[in-house]
């Protein structure tokens, strides 16, 4: 069996997200007891419980089980790749500007759409050029996650992650008040990631580093540390 399939421009609105200037295209084709497919999707605004993005494009590629239409259930292996965009991203008080990630995942998967579970080893790197939240401002933020382990469920509750695996993550400028940090480096051999709607939080053992470090009149230059991290976001 093959598809090739598009979706002209339109508007979707649901009870749990919408789109606007929605657009894409899905290629997908049978291999024995699996399917191999492609998915480019692009809207100018799309929302999520606790997120609004804007300007986003992306393209999903994978090998999966093929699915069990009538018990609803696509259960097995799964190998995916994904490259995303997007002009802006706003959660709570937080927005996020000029994004990339690129994603690589080799696991298993179970569910349906409307209750999920995927569960293995992933790759992640995310980019940021800005950062505005409530009382700081960023730029040039980066985010690494290699061969990390990944699990994303969705259920009555709402979509939920957690990564834990060896992650860095930097930043060209960090400043809230008084206080501004440049060239920043946290790198952790063993860091958990996670969060629930527009709730995330980061926990683990870091070492830091700063190129550049100022508080009011105090200046530090070429920091190196070591902490422990336990940070929270709602």
């Amino acid at each position: 069996m093959r598809l090739d399939a598009r979706l002209p421009e339109t508007r979707l609105q649901g009870r749990d997200g919408s789109a606007r200037n929605l657009a894409g295209s899905a290629t997908a084709a049978t291999v024995g007891d699996r399917i191999r497919g492609r998915l480019d999707v692009a809207a100018d605004q799309a929302t999520a419980p606790g997120l609004d993005l804007s300007g986003v494009a992306a393209t999903l590629t994978g090998d999966l089980p093929y699915p069990d239409l009538k018990r609803r259930r696509g259960d097995g292996r799964a190998v995916l790749s994904l490259k995303a965009t997007a002009s802006a991203l706003g959660a709570g008080e937080t927005r996020l500007r000029g994004l990339a990630a690129d994603g690589a995942f080799d696991g298993a998967v179970g569910g349906w759409m409307e209750a999920f579970r995927i569960a293995g080893r992933s790759d992640l790197t995310l980019r940021a050029a800005g950062l505005d939240a409530a009382g700081a401002r960023g730029a040039g933020l980066n985010l690494a996650a290699a061969g990390g382990r990944l699990n994303l469920e969705r259920g009555p509750d709402g979509l939920g992650w957690r990564l834990d695996g060896p992650t860095t993550v930097s930043a060209e400028r960090l400043a809230a008040g008084e206080t501004t940090v440049e060239g920043l480096r946290l790198a952790s051999s063993a860091m958990t990631l996670g969060g629930r709607g527009a709730a995330a939080e980061a926990v683990g053992p870091v070492t830091l580093g700063a190129r550049r470090f100022r508080l009011g009149d105090l200046a530090l230059n070429d920091i190196d540390g070591r902490a422990a991290l336990d940070a929270r976001f709602e």
